[in-house]
């Protein structure tokens, strides 16, 4: 069996009181300072991410502890989550898609609602054809996003600068681009 149908989904946990009001974080480091340090106060001691169900792969709420939402990536995630603008974007492999139509190895970046975990959209990048020389099977997207202002920006497994709007298409932002 190929060591890809072995791995197991990677999941994000928001680990966060409900009540609580965490600063955006932009960006691996926070800020461009990257000195890591966040001003949030009164953060909990203790998380329980509750156990996974191998049957639907999905996490009860209700066995968690200071966990407020949690959604499924692909089987392996390398880059940090990114908070900003009530979005929390991360970058994984396509091992869990979300359009059926987009099946197989790819890059993804996964936009989340920062409040409720709701999957808000995704940016799908395919894969260079020369393989391990220059983007090993499996890996996905490695980069950490930086959000600034309505504005994502993050470096694919394509080795490409992208900027996106943060919201997606629900803006109607969406065109078409022919080369």
């Amino acid at each position: 069996m190929p060591i890809h149908k072995l791995m197991k989904p990677t999941i994000l946990l928001l680990a966060l009181c409900p009540a609580l009001h965490a600063q955006d974080w932009p960006m691996w480091g926070g800020t461009p300072s990257r000195n890591m340090i966040a001003e949030a106060k009164n953060l909990p001691t203790e998380i329980k991410p509750g156990t996974i169900n191998p049957e639907n792969e999905t996490v009860d709420l209700a066995e968690t502890k200071n966990v407020l939402w949690v959604a499924k990536l692909g089987s392996q995630t390398y880059g940090n989550p990114v908070v900003g603008g009530g979005k929390v974007l991360v970058g994984t492999n396509n091992e869990s898609p979300r359009d059926p139509s987009q099946n197989g190895d790819r890059g993804n970046l996964m936009c989340f609602d920062e409040k409720t975990g709701e999957f808000l959209w995704q940016l799908i990048i395919p894969k260079l054809g020369a393989g391990k020389v220059s983007d090993w099977e499996f890996v996905g997207l490695c980069s950490s996003p930086a959000i600034v202002g309505d504005k994502a920006y993050v470096i694919t497994n394509r080795a490409e600068i992208m900027c996106l709007d943060l919201n997606g298409m629900a803006n109607g932002n969406c065109r078409l681009v022919q080369g």
